[in-house]
């Protein structure tokens, strides 16, 4: 409770009292004569306090990658009495509070005159980057006519690719056959890797092969049978 330092001549018995804007000063009357002055000084002003927050921010994240820690809660405090103290949901003490995971942190706020006030804060995190990928496998042995085109979602966007060939696009077209890996990172350097086999048909030989000659000549007897694999 704040305490007040009262100061009081009364001469007169009071009949009405008028409060000053802006001072705890009362004149008392009676009809309109000013008979008596009733002071109030307050020992230390009465001073209620608001909250307001600032976040970290990765690209519209408060984590940049999804399972990190590198989220951060900044506390402004307007008014009240100083000395504060703090407490988080995660036990935190202090007004500022890093390395944090994405959730929801509550605080609670005291001043030195035993106001508290409670509020809380959400933190984000983008989903993890996911990875898919549509193969086309060569139409023949040998010929570099194979595909992969990949789609990307989640993560914070903005992504660039690098292959293991050293291509930076996001699809690959004729390429041959092989395993083909993809790293894909995101706006906050959050990356993914994926990769896909690139097939292709065995070589096409021919094993044996019969001939069978026409019995005739100018005949139409004749055969030819080969053997594929």
């Amino acid at each position: 409770m704040l305490i007040y330092n009262w100061i009081l001549s009364l001469k007169k018995r009071v009949k009405t009292c008028h409060l000053l804007l802006g001072m705890l000063f009362f004149f008392c009357f009676v009809g309109v004569q000013v008979n008596a002055a009733h002071l109030i000084v307050p020992s230390k002003p009465f001073s209620p306090f608001t909250l307001s927050f600032s976040t970290s921010n990765y690209n519209g994240f408060n984590i940049s990658c999804n399972g990190l820690n590198d989220g951060s809660i900044n506390m402004t405090i307007t008014g009240g009495t100083a000395p504060f103290t703090f407490l988080w949901s995660n036990g935190d003490t202090l007004q500022n509070i890093t390395s944090l995971i994405a959730g929801t942190y509550h605080i609670s706020v005291t001043d030195s005159d035993g106001t508290s006030l409670t509020d809380s804060v959400v933190l984000t995190q983008p989903l993890p980057i996911n990875i898919s990928g549509i193969i086309t496998d060569e139409k023949c042995n040998g010929n570099s006519n194979g595909s992969i085109n990949i789609t990307v979602s989640n993560g914070s966007g903005g992504f660039s690719y690098l292959w293991s060939n050293n291509a930076v696009s996001q699809d690959l077209i004729n390429i041959s056959a092989s395993v083909y890996s993809v790293t894909v990172t995101d706006n906050n350097s959050c990356s993914d890797t994926a990769s896909y086999l690139v097939n292709e048909p065995l070589v096409l030989t021919i094993d044996t092969f019969v001939i069978d000659s026409v019995n005739c000549f100018g005949g139409s007897s004749g055969t030819i049978n080969i053997t594929v694999s």
